[in-house]
């Protein structure tokens, strides 16, 4: 599976997720819905601060490595027990290989990943001390490059080098990319105490799976 079909697939997940959701939170309801709040210990106005590592990082291929393990950290306020919202921020750095030009001079790229962005979400809590949720993230991801030049360039070489890294050149063929992200994601989190907890998380983001911890205020 290449990463275009992989970042689909991680879109269209929410779909199935939030169906899940809508069928299990409403049957909850139906069925008893004081047993949803006292199961569930949460109320709209609850704030819940999350921070994670990431295990799979979003953007490290075969050819480079990973300077900085990914980290997100969330923030998040319940709109009602079983719907939230949610501040999203993740930071990643990653390390190129050696690349060589055909001048003869060679290079790495050191690659610091930023996305910062909003949730939108709904829970699951129909079990004890467990929270299962899911929804769709809208961010925007800043990329910035810092190259190190390993070998020099012929001098005659007539090709320039973009010094801003804003447009393709034989020295820097990926450029600075900013882009918003479409994402879905699904994850759970189980609740030691009434606010201390311990989640993970599968989806698009800084990381494709992501473990920490979280307090609810």
């Amino acid at each position: 599976m290449n990463f275009n079909t992989l970042n689909k697939v991680l879109l269209l997940l929410p779909f199935f997720c939030l169906t899940f959701l809508n069928v299990q939170a409403q049957s909850v309801k139906d069925t008893d819905a004081k047993k949803v709040r006292s199961v569930a210990r949460f109320n709209a106005g609850d704030i819940e601060i999350k921070a994670g590592i990431g295990l799979l990082p979003t953007f490290v291929n075969q050819d480079s490595r990973v300077l900085t393990l990914p980290v997100q950290v969330t923030a998040g306020y319940r709109l009602s027990p079983i719907f939230s919202v949610a501040a999203y921020g993740g930071y990643t750095s990653v390390m190129s290989a050696v690349k060589e030009n055909r001048d003869g001079s060679s290079y790495q790229a050191q690659n610091d990943f930023l996305i910062v962005g909003l949730r939108a979400q709904a829970h699951v809590i129909r079990f004890d001390n467990l929270d299962i949720y899911g929804g769709f993230m809208l961010a925007y991801n800043s990329p910035r490059i810092t190259r190190t030049q390993i070998t020099e360039r012929n001098p005659e070489h007539s090709s320039a080098i973009d010094e801003l890294g804003l447009n393709p050149t034989p020295y820097n063929p990926n450029p600075k990319n900013n882009n918003v992200i479409a994402a879905g994601y699904i994850g759970g989190a189980y609740y030691f105490t009434e606010n201390v907890s311990v989640f993970g998380e599968v989806g698009y983001g800084i990381s494709l799976a992501t473990f920490g911890l979280g307090y609810k205020f």
